[in-house]
Parts: structure tokens; C-alpha cells; sequence
């Protein structure tokens, strides 16, 4: 009986963190506010003479992408781990 529970715990977990990348990537289709040149990010830095990178949101929506494979991943082998 717990391990039934536990499986629908760990499947709830998997499907609330598959569900909320969804949203996020969809916003990510959106245009950047802020910062949006060089001079911004300047602007908005606490230590302006520290090199930091701007964010590359091609690169961030590819590691949501990995996340979300990675997430779909854990789910099958769960499947075909649970016993019918």
C-alpha cells in the first residue's frame, strides 16, 4: 500500500514539473524587456565592473528542452518499471 502511494506521489511530482515548463517556454516566445542592449545590463549590474554574460535565451529554451526530455525520461522508466 505505501509503495502505491508513493508511485502516485512521485508521478504527481512529475507531471507538476512537466506542466509548469510548459508556460514558461511559451513565455520565452515573447520579446526581452529588460535588458535589452549592452548598456542596460551595465546600468543594472551592483558591481558594473564585473564581466557577466547576457542571459542567451536560445540557450536557456534548449536547457528547458533538455530538462523537459529529461523529466519524460524519468516518467517512462517509472512506467515501465510499475508493475501491471
Amino acid at each position: 500500500m505505501v509503495k502505491v502511494w508513493m508511485d502516485a506521489l512521485f508521478l504527481i511530482v512529475i507531471v507538476y514539473f512537466a506542466l509548469r515548463l510548459v508556460p514558461l517556454l511559451l513565455k520565452m516566445k515573447q520579446n526581452v524587456l529588460l535588458p535589452a542592449s549592452e548598456k542596460e545590463a551595465a546600468q543594472i549590474r551592483k558591481h558594473p565592473k564585473k564581466i557577466v554574460d547576457l542571459p542567451n535565451y536560445s540557450n536557456q529554451k534548449c536547457r528547458f528542452i533538455v530538462h523537459w526530455i529529461y523529466l519524460l525520461f524519468i516518467f517512462t522508466i517509472f512506467i515501465f518499471e510499475f508493475p501491471f
